[in-house]
């Protein structure tokens, strides 16, 4: 079985982890109808001020999606989360682009109320979360600087041994060929 790439750049607020299951469980679902897309299938995922959208190129692997910001995720949908039936219609309208269908012959899939559970049963389940805040504890931030700033000077120290023996390697190569009476030029 050929394993199909999914190179999906992430510059939302969401987990690229979820956002994947759901990606390759639509696709899965895909191929089997309309066979292996013949690219790698090129995502990037931006966000937006509430709305789902994205455009792809006909034949191709590249598609972009912009899907609601965690900051503004609308009235109505789940604390945290995203609507992943609306996500999965968006990148499942957007990959038949990809295949090479025009709007005229995609019918139902044109129109966000194909997004139910009906259509897509293999998501139940499946949520996308938003990223957690990283907490910094202020305090132990001179530490963590003075612990970096240590490693790095060790790997320098190190790469100046290396350093030194191969300039004394070099050194002992050079004497052993000016005994033989070769010069160097």
């Amino acid at each position: 079985m050929v394993r199909h790439k999914l190179m999906i750049h992430n510059k939302t607020g969401w987990r690229t982890r979820d956002l994947r299951k759901v990606f390759t469980a639509v696709y899965r679902t895909v191929r089997k109808t309309e066979g292996q897309l013949g690219h790698t299938l090129k995502i990037t995922v931006t966000h937006s001020r509430g709305m789902f959208s994205g455009y792809a190129y006909l034949n191709s692997g590249i598609m972009r999606l912009s899907i609601p910001s965690p900051k503004f995720a609308p009235a109505g949908y789940e604390p945290g989360g995203l609507d992943v039936l609306q996500l999965a219609w968006l990148f499942d309208h957007e990959l038949a682009h990809c295949y090479g269908h025009q709007h005229k012959v995609m019918g139902r899939l044109n129109h966000a109320s194909y997004a139910s559970p009906f259509n897509y049963p293999y998501l139940e389940g499946v949520t996308v979360a938003p990223v957690p805040p990283v907490i910094r504890d202020r305090a132990n931030i001179p530490t963590a600087r003075a612990a970096r700033l240590s490693a790095r000077l060790k790997a320098w120290q190190d790469k100046e041994r290396r350093a030194a023996r191969a300039v004394a390697r070099l050194k002992r190569q050079l004497a052993g060929y000016a005994r033989r009476g070769v010069v160097a030029a």
